[in-house]
């Protein structure tokens, strides 16, 4: 049985925490995949105990990625940002955010690739996406 790791967050939010959303109505796999293509890593589905909370994790050297679907069934992980459909997590410096979003909105299912600011979340949201087993 696997130990569960924990990445606790403090008082401050580190710098090196990107998040980034994702609009349209591609599926789940799909994104996943457009990911690991673009970025070269391996998302895999990582199964929680929370049914409404579907989470993909990959680590390529100093980063580690986390895409957590925004909206299952009736369930919004996070309100204020209902639009958007994951939000895409990146821990570590990462400099292929331009190259990112170039390729993701070739996709036509997608609408928009939004980064988003790390203060518009409770510290209790950021420690939810970050624990992980």
């Amino acid at each position: 049985m696997k130990k569960k790791q924990i990445i606790r967050l403090r008082q401050e939010i580190p710098e090196n925490i990107m998040i980034i959303g994702i609009s349209g109505t591609v599926s789940d796999s799909r994104i996943s995949w457009l990911l690991n293509n673009i970025l070269q890593i391996q998302l895999e589905l990582n199964a929680t105990e929370n049914k409404n909370l579907l989470r993909y994790l990959a680590t390529d050297g100093e980063q580690h990625y986390i895409l957590l679907k925004n909206r299952i069934d009736d369930t919004i992980l996070h309100s204020k940002h209902r639009n958007i459909q994951y939000f895409f997590t990146i821990i570590g410096l990462f400099d292929k955010l331009s190259v990112l979003k170039k390729e993701l909105t070739k996709e036509p299912d997608i609408i928009g690739v939004f980064e988003l600011q790390t203060n518009d979340f409770t510290n209790s949201f950021l420690q939810n996406i970050f624990c992980y087993d």
